[in-house]
C-alpha cells in the first residue's frame, strides 16, 4: 500500500510513499509541506517573532492572516504526478 503525499498549504502534489500497514483504504492520504510553503512559512514566523523596531507588530499579525494569492493549482490524481 502506498500514501498520496500532499502539501497541506497549497495541496500539491509531493509523491508517495510506502505505508507499512495494511488497513489503509485506497486513495489514503498523508501531509507534509512543499520548499515554497516552508520558506513562506518560516518567513512569516521570523516576521511575527522578530517585528522591526518601531514596526506596527498588529500589521504583521494581520499581514499573516490574510491569504496567499497563489492561484489555486489542478489536483493530480492519486499515484499520478501533475504534468509541468
Amino acid at each position: 500500500m502506498t500514501l498520496k503525499v500532499i502539501c497541506a498549504w497549497c495541496g500539491d502534489y509531493l509523491g508517495l510513499k510506502p505505508a507499512n500497514c495494511d488497513h489503509l483504504k485506497y486513495g489514503a492520504v498523508s501531509h507534509s509541506i512543499c520548499c515554497a510553503c516552508q520558506e513562506k512559512v518560516l518567513l512569516e514566523a521570523a516576521q511575527l517573532l522578530n517585528p522591526p523596531a518601531g514596526g506596527d507588530e498588529k500589521m504583521l499579525w494581520k499581514k499573516a492572516a490574510v491569504k496567499s494569492d497563489k492561484q489555486p493549482r489542478q489536483k493530480a490524481p492519486l499515484g499520478r504526478p501533475l504534468s509541468p
